[in-house]
């Protein structure tokens, strides 16, 4: 696909992103999902153990695709500099013909200013790539989604039973839409079934407004998948995209909702920069050719020195801990 594009005029088949390092390449799985592997993070391997991905031995057979794309031409050179509004600008002049970029970006820059304005250059939604077709993808669709604000309670607490009661009504519709909008007539009005916030500039007395939500309980509309396909995502192929994504599943990426321990806090804090800042330099070195991916060995060693085992101990146990919780 990439090289048809070259030999019909595309400057630039494949358009990456930085943002200050190698954005989302390393923080989402798109590529590197093919490979079975993560492609910046820790994730369960099909045996239920923890691994680092670029530790992998297939993360070198990862890296040398990324490497002949970038020899042939395929992707930006400099795109380890550039951010998601600067592909968006390119694709909107006809540089671009495929890029991996955030749904908001896409939505907020490039939807806004160049898609809705000329049909033409509408977007399409790409499935995560496969190395054969029928294979399976490994479930490692790399989620964001944490809880927004945690709540304790402690041991001390003369009624647990009322705090669990008080924190499960919050999931409640009434409750919920209170929380998030205030209370009807006074910080929101219903219009056509939507729920219409009230400007502070309005009428209503100011000290009466409820229009913004206590953010500590409230439980966050990103939880209703019907919300974010028709209020949030809905610009150009931002809800297909949402839905044929999705279809990945994320079994193998270690929950976000993980905790760990005093002692394992001290390695993570004690290790994890260094490793983070020598697989970013790495790894573009090795896609841009600065570096021999005939040295792939000597990365893995640098990284055992630099105590990966440690770490990936480290998950392990806190994620045995939270799955048997």
């Amino acid at each position: 696909m990439m090289e048809a594009m070259k030999t019909n005029g595309v400057e630039y088949p494949l358009a990456l992103n930085g943002d200050g390092s190698l954005g989302l390449l390393l923080d989402k799985n798109i590529f590197s999902s093919a490979y079975g592997v993560s492609a910046g993070d820790y994730y369960i391997k099909e045996d239920g153990m923890v691994s680092y991905g670029p530790y992998e031995d297939e993360y070198k057979e990862y890296l040398t695709t990324l490497n002949k794309w970038y020899e042939a031409g395929y992707i930006n050179p400099d795109f380890s500099t550039q951010t998601g509004e600067n592909i968006m600008s390119q694709a909107s002049s006809d540089k671009v013909g495929a890029v991996l970029a955030h749904l908001y970006t896409y939505g907020s820059t490039y939807y806004v200013t160049t898609e809705s304005v000329d049909e033409t250059k509408a977007m399409e939604a790409a499935p995560v790539p496969v190395l054969a077709e029928g294979d399976k993808l490994p479930g490692l669709r790399s989620s964001s989604r944490t809880l927004g604000d945690y709540k304790y309670i402690t041991a001390d607490a003369k009624n647990p039973e009322a705090c669990v009661a008080l924190l499960d009504a919050l999931y409640l519709d009434d409750i919920n839409t209170m929380m998030q909008y205030g209370m009807e007539g006074i910080g929101y009005n219903v219009v056509d079934g939507d729920n219409i916030m009230i400007p502070m500039d309005s009428d209503s007395p100011k000290e009466e407004l409820l229009g913004s939500y206590p953010t500590q309980w409230h439980t966050y509309e990103d939880t209703d998948l019907n919300y974010i396909l028709t209020k949030k995502y809905n610009k150009g192929c931002q809800d297909e995209a949402l839905q044929l994504w999705k279809e990945q599943g994320s079994d193998q990426v270690i929950s976000n909702f993980v905790l760990y321990n005093t002692d394992e806090s001290a390695v993570q804090s004690s290790y994890s920069s260094d490793i983070k800042t020598y697989v970013e330099e790495m790894v573009l070195k090795f896609i841009m050719g600065k570096e021999s991916l005939d040295k792939f060995g000597e990365f893995q060693e640098n990284l055992k020195n630099m105590h990966i085992e440690e770490l990936i101990a480290v998950e392990q146990s806190a994620m045995d801990r939270y799955e048997s919780r």
